[in-house]
């Protein structure tokens, strides 16, 4: 994927079915790289896996970690998963899209080296 040299006039849209969020994550890449067809699928796959983990982290934030059952014992509510399961799948698809990369102090791209913050 390559850094966007020269700014399109004509951007393509973010999916309108993508949250704030997402969407603003959506079209921040698209300004800044060059992407093909399949390259905004996965893009769109990444949004729509930050939409899911937002509405599980609000699920979590309304009925907890854990939820009670009728018996008084209680489990694991189902959101933490989904939580998870949906912020793996963001990662993935960013990474599958080289986006999981940052420039090191000599401004080359790669991953930082151990003890390096980024």
């Amino acid at each position: 994927m390559a850094k966007t040299t020269a700014k399109s006039s004509k951007l393509p849209q973010a999916p309108h079915h993508l949250g704030e969020e997402a969407a603003a994550l959506w079209l921040s890449v698209v300004r800044d790289y060059d992407l093909e067809t399949w390259q905004l699928t996965i893009l769109t796959c990444a949004g729509e896996a930050m939409d899911r983990m937002k509405q599980a982290q609000s699920a979590i934030g309304e009925h907890g970690v854990v939820i009670p059952m009728a018996d008084g014992s209680v489990k694991a509510n189902p959101a933490v998963q989904c939580e998870r399961d949906s912020r793996t799948a963001l990662y993935g698809h960013l990474r599958g899209l080289g986006l999981d990369v940052v420039p090191t102090a000599a401004g080359k791209i790669g991953r930082p080296g151990k003890g390096v913050k980024g």
